[in-house]
């Protein structure tokens, strides 16, 4: 880390967003980044891992701002792993954005999750998405009657902090930058005061290229293909050699899970995978803004999920005892 000793930095600490799949979470955090960190789709379940941006703001307030896989309740697969990932993230931050989307189906569990939240007594907000769906607007004062009913509590109970409440779309134009300016200001207002600056200014994430394009990679698979291969494939880097400083060159596998997705991901003569690998390729060289040449490969692994090598190798582990 550079000497930044000179930088009068106010207060530095963890942003933590949590909440169900699809419910824009991860748009969110890439627009208070102003950086595109975490893949977006379309489809629910797309964050696997807790991707983390630096942020700092108003050049005095420094924020590693994580954005952690939507908690799901099934216990197939790797999702044991994705909740955790979620819900451990809870115990490690200064601050918590709840964010639950207007067109959340069950009331029950989006209670249950603004309950979970409220007793790890942090600075916490509720923040609600979707806000320009007009079908779903009754639900708006039903989420705020929860939060109020939550905050009553809190106050009986002399606990230090109620949940705040944020309305957000990114469908409101300027109004959009001024609600993510607003949770700014107040996210870096309920950080602990700091010692001084907990990263540089110049860096973006603890994310590895190598990371960075896996998602980049897994994020054009959400788009180009439907149904199974999304959630039962994984992508690997093998390796990525930046010898050549002309052009780097990376080795990559889409590990999916049956024959018969090997086969759909291939595609008829090929046309699938080189359709991927040349979306892919665009996005990593936009990111890296340094040309590179993509090596991607199809490799069937059955039950991958299963393989704790495997597994350990993709990160996918969890650390609860």
């Amino acid at each position: 880390m550079k000497n930044e000793s000179q930088k009068k930095i106010e207060t530095a600490g963890h942003l933590t967003l949590v909440g169900f799949p699809n419910s824009g979470k991860s748009t969110l955090f890439n627009r208070l980044l102003d950086q595109k960190l975490s893949i977006v789709s379309a489809k629910p379940q797309t964050t696997r891992k807790r991707i983390r941006g630096f942020l700092e703001f108003q050049e005095k307030h420094q924020m590693i701002i994580s954005d952690s896989p939507g908690i799901v309740e099934s216990t197939s697969g790797i999702n044991p792993f994705l909740k955790e990932e979620s819900l451990s993230s809870l115990a490690e931050t200064h601050v918590i954005l709840l964010v639950i989307a207007l067109d959340t189906t069950s009331r029950r569990r989006a209670v249950e999750l603004m309950e979970r939240v409220q007793k790890y007594e942090t600075p916490w907000a509720l923040v609600i998405t979707k806000g320009d769906l007009v079908e779903f607007q009754p639900r708006r004062q039903i989420l705020k009657e929860e939060l109020n009913r939550l905050n009553e509590i809190a106050t009986r109970e002399k606990k230090q902090h109620a949940g705040m409440l944020f309305e957000y779309s990114t469908e409101w134009g300027k109004e959009s930058k001024k609600i993510q300016d607003d949770l700014l200001v107040w996210a870096s207002h309920s950080m602990p005061k700091a010692k001084g600056p907990i990263f540089d200014a110049d860096d973006l994430t603890d994310l590895s290229l190598k990371e960075i394009c896996e998602e980049l990679i897994r994020e054009k698979v959400f788009l180009l293909f439907e149904q199974e291969i999304p959630y039962q494939s994984a992508v690997q880097i093998r390796k990525f050699d930046e010898s050549k400083s002309s052009q780097w060159q990376i080795y990559a596998d889409l590990v999916v899970n049956k024959e018969s997705h090997k086969k759909m991901a291939i595609g008829v003569k090929g046309q699938m995978i080189k359709k991927l690998s040349q979306s892919s390729r665009k996005a990593i060289i936009a990111f890296l803004k340094h040309p590179v040449r993509l090596d991607l490969q199809v490799k069937c692994k059955p039950q991958w999920h299963l393989d704790k090598t495997f597994m350990k190798e993709m990160g996918y582990v969890s650390t609860k005892k």
